[in-house]
C-alpha cells in the first residue's frame, strides 16, 4: 500500500512541476506573440503612412518646406538619375555630383531642359576617399541645399568570397558605400540645422536586414546605412531636419544585372522606384520606398539568422555559378570565331 501511495505521491510532485513550466512556457510565448504583433502592427501603420496616406493627403513643395537645392550622388544613372528627374519634376534645382563629366553634363541639359531648372555639376570619384571633400564642400558652401540624396554605391559583379577580394575591392566599397554617405551628411548637416530645415535620403538596401554571405561587405555597409540613418533621425528630432533611409529589394538596374527582371512589379525600373519612394519624403524615416517591398521586409526580419545566412549563401553561391558559367561560355564562343 505504501509503494502505492509512494507512486501516487511522485505523480502529484511531477504533475505540479510540470504544470509550473507550462504556466513559465505559456507567459513567454504569450510575451513573443505580444512583441510579434506590436511589430507588425507598427510595420502595417507605417506602411499605410508611406504608400497611402502620402498619396491621399496634398503633398507640400519640396522647395518650401526644405530648400532650393537638391545634392544627389551617383547621379547618371540607376535610382540616382531617376531620383533627379522626380526632384527636378517638382522644381528643386539639383546639384549633380558623379565621376563621369560627359554623363554630368547630358543630364544636366536633359532637366534644365525639360524642367527648367537651375544645374550645377561636381566631378569626383569617391573612391578615393577623403581628399575629395574639400572640394565639394566649397562648391556647396553657398547653396541652400535643402536635400541631400546619398545613392552612389558599388557592388562588383560577382559574388566572391572575402578572401577573393582584392584590397582596393574592399577599400572602394568601404570608401564610397560607407565613406560618401557619412562625409556628405558630415557637410550639409550643419547648414541644414543652422536654417533649421532640410531632409536627408540615404540609400540602403533590404539586404541591410541580415548578414549575406559572399556579398558581407556590401550588406554589412548597408546595415551601417540604415543604423546610421536612423540614429541621426532620432539626434535631429525637433531640429526641423529630418533622416529617411531607403531599404529596397531587387531594383532593374545595371547594378544588379542578375536580378531577377521577370516581374515589372516585383523588381520595379529605377524611375518607378524614385516615383514611388520621392511621394514617401518627409512623411517617414524608414521604409522600403515601394509598397510590395514593404510587404516583404517584415518577414525578413522575423525570418531565423542562421536560415537566413544558409539561404543567402546558397542563393548566391548559385548566382555566383551561372556568372562563371556565362563568362566561361563567352571565352569559348571567342576562341571559336578566331
Amino acid at each position: 500500500m505504501s509503494s502505492v501511495d509512494s507512486v501516487a505521491y511522485f505523480m502529484n510532485e511531477l504533475n505540479r512541476e510540470t504544470g509550473m513550466y507550462e504556466e513559465i512556457l505559456t507567459v513567454l510565448g504569450l510575451c513573443y506573440l505580444g512583441k510579434l504583433t506590436v511589430s507588425l502592427t507598427w510595420s502595417a501603420v507605417q506602411g499605410f503612412r508611406a504608400h497611402i496616406l502620402s498619396r491621399i493627403l496634398p503633398s507640400p513643395s519640396i522647395t518650401d518646406t526644405y530648400g532650393r537645392w537638391a545634392v544627389i550622388t551617383g547621379c547618371t544613372a540607376g535610382v540616382g538619375r531617376a531620383y533627379t528627374v522626380e526632384l527636378a519634376r517638382r522644381g528643386v534645382n539639383v546639384v549633380l555630383i558623379s565621376r563621369n563629366v560627359d554623363k554630368l553634363n547630358e543630364l544636366a541639359r536633359e532637366v534644365e531642359m525639360d524642367y527648367s531648372v537651375e544645374t550645377k555639376i561636381i566631378q569626383a570619384d569617391f573612391t578615393e576617399g577623403r581628399p575629395i571633400y574639400e572640394q565639394i564642400a566649397k562648391e556647396l558652401d553657398a547653396l541652400d541645399v535643402g536635400v541631400l540624396l546619398n545613392n552612389v554605391g558599388v557592388l562588383h559583379g560577382t559574388p566572391l568570397y572575402l578572401s577573393e577580394m582584392s584590397e582596393s575591392d574592399v577599400w572602394d566599397m568601404i570608401n564610397v558605400n560607407i565613406g560618401a554617405m557619412s562625409m556628405m551628411t558630415r557637410i550639409v548637416l550643419p547648414s541644414m540645422l543652422r536654417r533649421q530645415r532640410g531632409i536627408i535620403v540615404n540609400l540602403s538596401s533590404i539586404s541591410s536586414v541580415q548578414p549575406l554571405p559572399l556579398m558581407g561587405i556590401y550588406a554589412a555597409s548597408k546595415a551601417y546605412i540604415d543604423s546610421l540613418s536612423l540614429a541621426l533621425s532620432e539626434e535631429c528630432r525637433g531640429s526641423g531636419v529630418k533622416v529617411q533611409s531607403l531599404t529596397p529589394w531587387y531594383l532593374n538596374t545595371d547594378m544588379l544585372h542578375l536580378s531577377p527582371r521577370s516581374n515589372p512589379y516585383l523588381v520595379p525600373s529605377p524611375e518607378m522606384y524614385a516615383h514611388h519612394a520621392i511621394s514617401t519624403l518627409g512623411v517617414v524615416d524608414h521604409t522600403t520606398g515601394y509598397w510590395i517591398h514593404g510587404l516583404m521586409k517584415p518577414f525578413m526580419r522575423m525570418c531565423p539568422t542562421w536560415i537566413y545566412v544558409r539561404f543567402g549563401h546558397f542563393w548566391n553561391k548559385n548566382v555566383r555559378e551561372q556568372i562563371i558559367s556565362r563568362e566561361r561560355r563567352k571565352v569559348t564562343q571567342i576562341s571559336r570565331t578566331r
